[in-house]
């Protein structure tokens, strides 16, 4: 039987899986003693997609009022481009991370320049949901 059609569960489908008796792990962590010793919401994180990711920020943002941009091509910008730009009575600079994402080349150097011009730049993973929401109020 088949309950989800998407490869990939997404983290609002997770708890359904469980349910079912299905340990929905990602890709080579179901047998990991890593994954076995993880609550239901880290496994829930974990799972999480950087664009599913992206969508629950940019949702929570225009929920606060906040305009927001980003560019679906970044292989046009500079190196180190953040994600999204967020724009409301201040600007908001922010690089989203899955659980386990890494920096790639260019994003440390560009964090410090926005800092070093005044601005506020943030580094979000999943686990960062209620930071998203204080900053975003």
């Amino acid at each position: 039987m088949t309950v989800f059609a998407s490869p990939a569960p997404t983290a609002e489908q997770i708890p359904y899986l469980w349910a079912l008796g299905t340990d929905p792990a990602p890709t080579g962590m179901a047998s990991g003693p890593r994954w076995q010793q993880m609550t239901s919401t880290e496994k829930a994180l974990y799972a999480m997609s950087e664009a599913e990711w992206q969508e629950q920020v940019i949702a929570l943002a225009e929920h606060f009022g906040w305009w927001w941009w980003r560019d679906n091509m970044s292989t046009r910008n500079r190196r180190g481009m953040t994600d999204l730009i967020l724009f409301r009575d201040r600007i908001i600079w922010a690089e989203l991370k899955k659980e386990t994402g890494k920096s790639r080349p260019g994003q440390p150097e560009f964090a410090a320049r926005v800092i070093r011009a005044g601005g506020k730049h943030y580094i979000w993973r999943p686990r960062h949901k209620a930071e998203v929401l204080e900053v975003l109020r």
